[in-house]
């Protein structure tokens, strides 16, 4: 996916999903919006403001993409984990995703 907007579109290699053991990033659903090109993963303090910059930017398609993302981190290990690696796992923010279900 082409990057608009000083975004970074990511989504998961399909190995990533049918081999999680061999890699450090979380599997994810959808596609996941990144700022700048630095990070290649889901971040879930800048989660809440790429969302709202994609909102604001008319691509709701992205944005919903990345709350489904959230949602299914939070599904899967009970809270959103500051990052998309195994090694954010355990570390975690105050959660945001129930503001993001207002947005």
């Amino acid at each position: 996916m082409k990057a608009e907007a000083g975004f970074g579109y990511l989504q998961v290699n399909e190995s990533v999903l049918t081999q999680p053991q061999l890699h450090s990033l979380l599997p994810l659903p959808g596609i996941t919006a990144t700022p700048g090109d630095r990070f290649r993963e889901l971040y879930y303090w800048d989660s809440y403001w790429v969302i709202k910059g994609l909102l604001v930017s008319g691509m709701t398609e992205t944005a919903t993409s990345e709350v489904r993302n959230l949602l299914s981190l939070l599904e899967t290990y009970g809270h959103v984990p500051n990052g998309a690696r195994v090694y954010y796992i355990n570390r975690r923010y105050f959660a945001h995703v129930i503001c993001l279900h207002v947005v």
